[in-house]
């Protein structure tokens, strides 16, 4: 039995970022689909709106004619919308595509461009909650990326990239609040090359300061520690007894 809905819309593999930003502002509205309904074309219909797609899931007598009809109507409600960003998928064909992203065989990969998203919407949470970044999203991605079966090469450049980044912002937004400072980079995490690169770079032009002598984690923590005993011992009266 060939199931009677089609799937509409437009993903990452036919239409951009804001193009498809454009189409989910639709989603909130009535129109077309009630004119749909009241006709007879459509007698259900769901919406699928993520980063990675927005998407029409409909049912009907008529899977595809109404499938056509609907992107019709959704291309000409945003001027300038071509009507080959919007596809319509039935019958069977529906199906497949709808389990293909219920299993994430059909996630987005999008590049650097999706990294910055990431660090900007964790930034903007930073903004709300002081001093605290939320890499959710970058997780997020990560396991779609997983899905898509991308190279693990790239899936650690694109991590390590979004911690720079964040990284990054989040000094910037410091030095916003309390002026010009030297900036201090330390702990074990910049034992790593490649994070420590990618932090760098985006720091370009501040004041900042790398353990050169000392390791950056636990070997400089010990050192510290030691230095600072040593302090207390030197000036305390009963010369640390």
């Amino acid at each position: 039995m060939i199931p009677p809905l089609a799937v509409v819309g437009a993903s990452w593999r036919s239409a951009s970022t804001l193009m498809r930003s454009q189409f989910a502002t639709l989603a909130r509205e009535p129109e077309p689909l009630a004119s749909l309904r009241s006709a007879g074309y459509v007698s259900g219909a769901a919406c699928i709106a993520t980063c990675s797609r927005t998407e029409w899931i409909i049912t009907g007598d008529q899977p595809e004619w109404a499938g056509n009809l609907l992107r019709s109507a959704l291309a000409a409600r945003l001027p300038g919308a071509d009507p080959e960003h919007l596809q319509v998928r039935s019958g069977g064909a529906a199906m497949h595509y709808l389990l293909r992203v219920a299993v994430g065989l059909d996630s987005v990969a999008e590049g650097e461009s999706a990294v910055g998203r990431q660090v900007l919407k964790a930034f903007e949470l930073a903004r709300t909650a002081p001093w605290q970044l939320d890499f959710r999203p970058m997780w997020r991605a990560l396991v779609d990326d997983v899905l898509a079966g991308l190279e693990p090469s790239l899936l650690a450049a694109r991590f390590h990239a979004t911690l720079g980044a964040a990284t990054a912002a989040m000094v910037h937004a410091l030095l916003e609040r309390v002026g010009p400072r030297p900036v201090v980079l330390s702990g074990g995490c910049f034992a790593n090359a490649r994070l420590t690169h990618e932090v760098l770079r985006r720091l370009d032009g501040l004041d900042v300061h790398l353990p050169r002598q000392t390791p950056p984690g636990d070997g400089g923590l010990a050192l510290g520690q030691a230095v600072v005993a040593a302090a207390r011992l030197t000036t305390s009266p009963s010369g640390g007894r």
